[in-house]
C-alpha cells in the first residue's frame, strides 16, 4: 500500500487540470444536463469559482419554458451556431459516450467531465494517508488478484480523476447489477430506489428472463428536479 501511496502521491491531478484550464479559458462555457448531476456540477464548478454562461440539453428535450436553478435552458445545437468555439461540461449519465460525441464538434475546443460526488469530492492522497491502515487492511482482506487490481485503480482514479485503467478492468458481458437470481413472478412491480435519471432501467428490463414480465417497472429519485417517474 505504501508503494501505492507513493506513486499516486507523484501523479497528476486531471480534474485541477480542467478547473485550471477553465479558470483561464477566455471561452463561454455550457453545462450540458439539467438533472441531479448537472445541479451538483454546477454547484462544484461555483464553489471553484468557475462561471457558467449556458445550461443546455439535446435539442428532442428542449422547450421554450425549461429553466434550472432559476436560469432559462437552452438548445445545445442553438448554442452551437451562436458560438465559433466553447467549452462544454458534461453532466449526465452515460456522460463518458456524450462526452466523446460533444467533443467532436468543431466549435467545441473541449469536453470535459467532473466527478461531483461528494465521496469524490473529499478523496485525495491526504485521505489516502490518513487511513492508510485501514486500505491495507482491506487490501489484504481481498482474495483475488482481479479485486486487489480493482481496488488500487479505484483509489487511483479517486485521486486523479482519471478512470481509464479502471474502465479497462471491466469484464466484457458481466451482469454486474443484475444477477440470475434477481427473478420477478407475473404481477410483481420493480422498483429502482435512487434511480438517478433511470439509465439502468431499460438494461434491467433487457435483462430479465420472466415470463410474462412483471406488471410494472419503475424508477423513484429524491430530487425536487426529477421526482417520482413510472
Amino acid at each position: 500500500m505504501q508503494s501505492l501511496i507513493n506513486e499516486l502521491s507523484k501523479a497528476p491531478n486531471q480534474q485541477a487540470e480542467d478547473l485550471e484550464y477553465l479558470k483561464k479559458s477566455s471561452l463561454p462555457l455550457a453545462l450540458f444536463g439539467v438533472g441531479n448531476y448537472g445541479y451538483m456540477t454546477a454547484q462544484f464548478l461555483a464553489e471553484q469559482e468557475v462561471s457558467i454562461d449556458y445550461y443546455v440539453v439535446d435539442s428532442q428535450y428542449w422547450r421554450p419554458d425549461l429553466s434550472f436553478m432559476s436560469y432559462p435552458v437552452a438548445s445545445f445545437d442553438d448554442v452551437l451556431e451562436k458560438n465559433k468555439k466553447l467549452n462544454v461540461v458534461v453532466a449526465v449519465g452515460g456522460w463518458r459516450e456524450k462526452q466523446k460525441e460533444i467533443a467532436a464538434f468543431q466549435s467545441v475546443e473541449k469536453s470535459l467531465f467532473f466527478d461531483c460526488c461528494g465521496a469524490a469530492k473529499r478523496f485525495d492522497i491526504d485521505y489516502i494517508r490518513d487511513n492508510k491502515e485501514h486500505f491495507s487492511m482491506l487490501f489484504a482482506a481481498l482474495k483475488d488478484d482481479l479485486s486487489r487490481e480493482v481496488l488500487k485503480e479505484f483509489l487511483r482514479a479517486l485521486v486523479t480523476k482519471r478512470s481509464e485503467s479502471l474502465v479497462a478492468l471491466n469484464t466484457p458481458g458481466e451482469r454486474q447489477y443484475f444477477p440470475p437470481f434477481i427473478t420477478l413472478k407475473n404481477g410483481e412491480v420493480f422498483v429502482d430506489c435512487g434511480a438517478f435519471d433511470g439509465e439502468d432501467i431499460n438494461v434491467f428490463i433487457n435483462n430479465i428472463s420472466t415470463t410474462p414480465p412483471p406488471r410494472k417497472v419503475g424508477k423513484y429519485t429524491l430530487s425536487s428536479q426529477r421526482g417520482k417517474t413510472w
